[in-house]
């Protein structure tokens, strides 16, 4: 767990789909249409994160 928490692609990944995940519900609120494309960005994002995490613990058994 603690090699995850220690790995920068990991941390960047995490933080950028919480990012996204804020600017889709901000652009959400104001009636953007644009909110979509942040909800599937932060979807990806999210994904590649776990799949990343996924590697660093079954490599670190």
């Amino acid at each position: 767990m603690k090699k995850v928490l220690t790995d920068t692609t990991w941390l960047v990944l995490q933080s950028s789909a919480v990012l996204a995940a804020f600017i889709g519900i901000l652009l959400a609120g104001r009636g953007n249409d644009n909110w979509v494309f942040f909800v599937v960005l932060t979807s990806i994002l999210t994904f590649s994160a776990i799949t990343r995490a996924t590697k660093l613990t079954e490599s670190a058994d």
